[in-house]
This record gives C-alpha cells, sequence and structure tokens, in this order.
C-alpha cells in the first residue's frame, strides 16, 4: 500500500486550519484521518490537530490488544471496528469539547472530521464522518463519495429543494450541521465500504471538492502513470487556480500486488 498526504492554505485564508494525521496500527492495517477546524481566535487549528491526534491516539490504544504476531485481529470486524472508531470519535470530540470549556477564548470550536481504516488481507475499508471533509472510491470509471455532507446544503437536496448541480453555486456550501467539538456528544456516520485493489481511497476536505467537481478529481486520481505526490500536487494546484478560496487538505491512498 502506498499513500501521501498534504495540505495548502489555499489563497483566501492567513491560517491552515486543517490538519491531516495517518497511523500504520500493524502489518495488516493503517488509519487515516483529515479534519477542517473552525471558530475561535485560533480555535480552528487547535481543534482540527486536538481532534485527529486524539482519534488517531485512542484507535492505537484500542488495537494493541488485539495483536497477534504483528496483525490486528478482529473476531468480529463488521461489529467490533464500528464500536471502536465510534468510541475513538467520541474520546476525540470530548477533547476538543473539553479544551473550549478550559479556555474561553476557544469557545465553539469545532472541526469536521473524515477517518479510513484500511485492513490488508483480506482488503477492508471502514470510514467515519462527521462534518462536510469527504471520503472517495476512485477507479479508472467513477469517483463515488463513501460519506454523505452533513451540511445545509445536503438537507436541502435530501429535502428535494435544490438539486446536486444547483447545490454547486450556493453560497452557504460551508454551513455544516454536525462537528467534532460544539457539544459534549458528537453523531458521526460509520460504515464498511465494498473496496477492490485496483479502487484509489481519497480523503479531503472542503477546500479540494468544493473547488472541483468529483469528474475533475477522479480524473487527477486515476490517471495512472503519475505518482502520488504528482497527484497529490496537480490537486492542489487546480483547487488553488479555482479560487483556493479554503485551506485544502488530501491524503490519496491506493493498494499494491502484495496488499
Amino acid at each position: 500500500m502506498n499513500y501521501c498526504a498534504k495540505t495548502d492554505v489555499g489563497k483566501k485564508r492567513e491560517i491552515n486550519e486543517d490538519f491531516f494525521a495517518f497511523s500504520k496500527l500493524a502489518d495488516n492495517a493503517h488509519i487515516f484521518v483529515i479534519c477542517d477546524g473552525m471558530g475561535g481566535e485560533a480555535g480552528g487549528e487547535i481543534a482540527s490537530k486536538l481532534a485527529a491526534e486524539s482519534f488517531v491516539q485512542e484507535v492505537t490504544y484500542q488495537c494493541s490488544s488485539r495483536m497477534i504476531g504483528g496483525e490486528l485481529f478482529f473476531a468480529a470486524p463488521e461489529t467490533e471496528i464500528p464500536m471502536m472508531l465510534d468510541s475513538a470519535l467520541a474520546n476525540a470530540n470530548f477533547e476538543v469539547w473539553q479544551k473550549a470549556q478550559d479556555d474561553k477564548t476557544l469557545h465553539g470550536m469545532g472541526t469536521t472530521l473524515v477517518a479510513a481504516l484500511v485492513l490488508l488481507n483480506p482488503l477492508r475499508l471502514f470510514t467515519v464522518n462527521i462534518g462536510d471533509s469527504r471520503i472517495y472510491k476512485i477507479n479508472s470509471d467513477t469517483a463515488q463519495r463513501l460519506t454523505k455532507d452533513h451540511s445545509y446544503v445536503q438537507y436541502l437536496i435530501d429535502k428535494g429543494e435544490i438539486t446536486p448541480k444547483q447545490a454547486e453555486s450556493r453560497t452557504d456550501k460551508n454551513i455544516i450541521t454536525r462537528a467534532v467539538g460544539i457539544s459534549i456528544r458528537a453523531e458521526g456516520d460509520i460504515a464498511e465500504a465494498k473496496i477492490e485493489k485496483s479502487d484509489r481511497i481519497l480523503l479531503c476536505t472542503d477546500g479540494l471538492c468544493g473547488m472541483m467537481t468529483d469528474d475533475e478529481i477522479q480524473g487527477i486520481v486515476s490517471f495512472l502513470d503519475a505518482k502520488l505526490e504528482k497527484k497529490a500536487e496537480r490537486l492542489i494546484s487546480l483547487a488553488n487556480d479555482a479560487g483556493g478560496d479554503d485551506n485544502i487538505t488530501l491524503i490519496i491512498v491506493e493498494f499494491t500486488d502484495g496488499d
């Protein structure tokens, strides 16, 4: 398995409030996380970093008791892994919420969070989402969203009041309906997604997917002859060329024959 992570401040923001983290949990497992923070004087960058690191730390801790011969083992992964990820999300949420309670200058800070837990041999993918950062499954044909935005615009789409095409030009696309750290409890979506070795996984903040269409993203990520770092750099460049309205953060994951 190969992966590449990059972040860029964009063209309109002075501070990068995005944060990414990843860790090799075992020979057969990796965790990837991206957070997009908001609120407070410096709250956004504090919230995103704290949430991402707390999430990874909790997953790592829970995995430590499931190691056999250097690999993770789950008796019932379809139930155990979602429970573990839900616990890690709760831990990250509490850490951000408590930090805001302790420092009133950070009151109201919060962050999105998307995470992908990848198991190898056999290949399995579990996703976590809260907010409007996204995870895509991308191949030579399509870019499939594995997460659903928790946003006001998505709410309008679900109600049938606007179409996905109309949503692209909305000026209120950045209003989210769920976030990590804004209350003592957080409700995230946790799921398992079907995945093949020919697929690539993309985690990103809305600084990327808000500036490019899914088809444009798919065209870059699925390009077979380009290295991951070049793909990541190209995506950031195109997002900035389109306006660079927000911080841009992404992680691309691809699989190899040995996975």
